[in-house]
This record gives structure tokens, C-alpha cells and sequence, in this order.
């Protein structure tokens, strides 16, 4: 998997149109959409193995308007799923404007943007980064192809050795700003989209459940987030009663941008390791009671970690991930 994320994806439009008649609405029937997802690059929906595909059950939102109010036409997967290529089909109402995904009946969109509620929980799906946002303006009225591109930023966290019955992946930020709830699509001069919150969004932790393994085991989590300056956001892995958190830091999250972090649980301890090399061992011991050495090379000479004076009396922790 790539670490590029959010491809565009091209829409072609087949319009099939009926006749106008004064005083009614116009709308249209059997109105298809093929969309085509580049296989050079990662976007949003199902990621099988270096190749995203669309889900069965994919829906977009394509808004249209009379003229004097808009619509929220659901467009559904005919066929495609599980490829890259696949046919939406749906009708609309007057002129379209803009597109988006995924589809909800609540989504709305107004001269301003596009009103969604980002979810502050999702069920685990391999390979599912859980349906991040995309929209799409329809410049100059033009129906012919559409190109949607994300309009937030995507978290991306592989944790290794996640303890036996831990069944709850979460995110939390621990400042101001949320990160679920209401948000506001908004399109720029180019017809970029940006997700920013909204004032009334105050959900401030987002989960990701998921089976509990009888063993430890590997998985990686996606948290689609709006594009926002985050004080400090904290990464944990638990079952409800107890939990390990992974991973705490700031982010200025830029829209169209992946956050790749990936984290190994010690075994023994059941805390993350702190990253270093030989080097660097016996510094990181004054601060971490646990350290992973990445690599030690058979070419290295002598290689030693001396222990601080500190830690005498305390239990240490020391990984390597590979000896050479």
C-alpha cells in the first residue's frame, strides 16, 4: 500500500433526458455514472491488497437544483464492486451542481458547501478506510465528467502484537477541536473541496471496534479527520476496561494529506517501545523503561547499551528489531 493517498477519480457521465414541460419539475431517468479509480494511487473506499475498489454497497450524492432549491439525488453501485471501474446509476432534478461521497440522506448542500456529519464510530472492515470524504464541483455547469477529490485528511495506524481480548481502536483529541460531528465541505475558486468543522461540532473521540483475537495480533485503522490544527491527538487501543495508548502528538492535518504511523506493543511489558539505534540505546533509557532497537549490524563494532545509573532499580525493556 501506497503511502500517496487520494487519487482523483474520473466520472463519466452518460445523461439519458426527458422532455421539460412548463409549470413541472425537469427530472431524468436511468441517468449512469462510471466511475474509474486510478490504480496508481490510493483513494478512498476498499483497499485490496495495492489496488482500491469500490464496495457493493458505495453510494454518492449528486446535488442538483430547479433553480430555487437544491437536491440530494442517491446515486448506488450497479456493477463494479470489487474493481476499480464501476457504474453508478440514480436520477436528478433540474441542473446538476456538485457530487459527493459517501451519500447519506442527510447530507445538504447550500451556496456555502456541503453539509455532512462525519461519524464518530465505524466497525472494523480489512482494508476499509472508512469511507473518508470526497466531493466534486461541476464547474461551469458541465456534466460530462466529474473529478472527485478528498476534501479532509486520512490517519492511517498499523499497531503490531495488539493484546488478546482488545476489541476498541480510539482517537481522541485531547484540545479545542473535534473531531467528528458536523462539518462543512467547502469548495475554493478552483473547486478544490476543504472539510473544516462546523461551530456545533463537539465530538471530540472516534472508535474503531473490532473483533477480539484470541492471540496478538496486527491491524491497521483509518480515521478520516476534517482538515484542522490539533493540539494534541492521542492514539489508543483497549477492551473497554483498560487500554495502551500508542501514541500522543500534535497535528496540523492538511486536506488530501495520509498520516502513516505504525507502533509495536512489547510483548513482554505491553507498552509501546520507544524507536532508536545502537547509538542512541543508552540516552533513550534516561526517559523510556522500554526501546526498540531497529537493526544491529554484524559489521558494527562492539555494539553496547549501557544502562543509566537511573535505571538500576527499575525493569527495562530492550526490543531489536533485527540483527544483521
Amino acid at each position: 500500500m501506497k503511502k500517496l493517498l487520494f487519487a482523483t477519480v474520473a466520472l463519466m457521465m452518460i445523461i439519458c433526458s426527458c422532455n421539460k414541460e412548463e409549470g413541472y419539475l425537469s427530472v431524468t431517468g436511468s441517468d449512469v455514472i462510471n466511475a474509474v479509480i486510478s490504480v496508481d494511487d490510493e483513494t478512498r473506499t476498499t483497499m485490496n491488497v495495492n489496488q482500491v475498489v469500490w464496495e457493493s454497497s458505495d453510494c454518492i450524492s449528486v446535488f442538483s437544483t430547479n433553480g430555487s432549491s437544491f437536491y440530494n439525488n442517491k446515486y448506488t453501485l450497479r456493477s463494479g464492486a470489487n474493481e476499480p471501474t464501476a457504474d453508478f446509476t440514480g436520477s436528478f432534478v433540474g441542473e446538476k451542481m456538485v457530487a459527493m461521497y459517501p451519500y447519506t440522506e442527510y447530507n445538504v448542500y447550500t451556496l456555502e458547501g456541503i453539509s455532512y456529519t462525519l461519524p464518530s464510530s465505524y466497525t472494523y472492515a480489512e482494508g476499509s478506510n472508512n469511507k473518508a470524504p470526497m466531493a466534486a464541483k461541476l464547474v461551469g455547469g458541465s456534466t460530462n465528467q466529474i473529478i472527485f477529490l478528498n476534501a479532509g485528511a486520512l490517519m492511517e495506524l498499523t499497531v503490531h502484537n495488539i493484546p488478546a481480548g482488545y476489541n476498541v481502536a480510539k482517537l481522541e483529541s485531547k484540545g479545542e477541536k473535534a473531531l467528528a460531528g458536523p462539518v462543512l465541505i467547502s469548495f475554493d475558486e478552483n473547486g478544490v473541496p476543504t472539510m473544516s468543522l462546523q461551530e456545533s461540532a463537539t465530538v471530540k473521540d472516534v472508535a474503531i471496534s473490532f473483533t477480539a483475537s484470541a492471540t496478538p495480533t496486527t491491524k491497521t485503522f483509518y480515521f478520516p479527520i476534517p482538515a484542522e490544527n490539533y493540539e494534541e491527538l492521542s492514539f489508543s487501543i483497549g477492551n473497554g476496561e483498560e487500554s495502551i495508548v500508542i501514541i500522543e502528538k500534535g497535528l496540523n492535518a492538511q486536506r488530501n494529506k495520509l498520516y502513516f504511523i505504525e507502533r509495536t506493543i512489547d510483548a513482554v511489558s505491553g507498552i509501546i517501545p520507544t524507536p532508536t539505534d545502537i547509538e542512541g540505546a543508552s540516552e533513550a533509557l534516561k526517559e523510556n523503561s522500554s526501546i526498540i532497537i531497529d537493526e544491529v549490524s554484524s559489521t558494527d563494532d562492539n555494539p553496547t547499551v549501557t544502562l543509566p545509573s537511573e535505571t538500576a532499580s527499575q525493569e527495562v525493556n530492550i526490543t531489536f528489531g533485527a540483527i544483521t
